[in-house]
């Protein structure tokens, strides 16, 4: 008598339609690709052969709806997040739980916030100013691999009359981005009184 315990958990494999392809193509939830064909009056499925890259894509060459019926390279994972995810709810970024980019089940890709994520916020005021506004922001650049924070990046930006300016968001050091914060809001500063008739040339 075996142990459930020993035994490999059995994923059931669930099949869907891949929006802007055709409909006789589907993905699964285990990364796998068929077409659905009748042959001699009956229904077959074809399983695609997958490829990999260089860089570690695993897909398969197709018709890219985009460009008609041209062929080109689509990644399997690609598919899986138009079949199985909604950006405007689940993000518009892909990552793999354990960074292989080879594991293509369903529950190894997440959908989070864009590349670049903000982390917590820098107490750099502009010392002409009495506002305590944060013009100066720091974050971490993720990788699209591991999701893990690679390298820190200063953002500067600032509110007036309601609307926020921005004035780089790549900056790799403080004293570059107390730079620019210095120069630029500023001159923004001047340009709004400007056009709203405080001061005159």
């Amino acid at each position: 008598m075996t142990n459930p315990d020993d035994e490999e958990k059995v994923v059931r494999e669930i099949w869907k339609h891949i929006p802007g392809y055709n409909k006789d193509l589907q993905v699964s939830n285990l990364g796998r690709l068929r077409r659905s064909m009748v042959v001699d009056g009956k229904l077959t499925n074809h399983i695609y052969k997958l490829q990999r890259t260089v860089t570690g894509t695993v897909g398969v060459p197709i018709n890219n709806p985009r460009e008609g019926i041209k062929r080109s390279f689509i990644g399997i994972a690609t598919l899986m997040v138009k079949a199985f995810f909604d950006p405007d709810k689940d993000g518009k970024c892909l990552f793999y739980r354990d960074g292989d980019r080879t594991n293509l089940k369903l529950d190894n890709l997440v959908m989070d916030l864009p590349t670049i994520r903000r982390s917590k916020s820098l107490n750099v005021f502009n010392e002409r100013s009495k506002s305590k506004e944060k013009y100066i922001r720091k974050y971490h650049r993720v990788s699209r691999l591991t999701g893990k924070k690679t390298s820190l990046r200063f953002a500067v930006s600032c509110v007036r009359n309601g609307k926020r300016y921005w004035f780089g968001t790549g900056h790799k050091t403080l004293q570059a981005a107390m730079k620019v914060r210095d120069k630029e809001i500023a001159a923004l500063d001047y340009r709004l009184r400007l056009e709203a008739g405080i001061i005159k040339r």
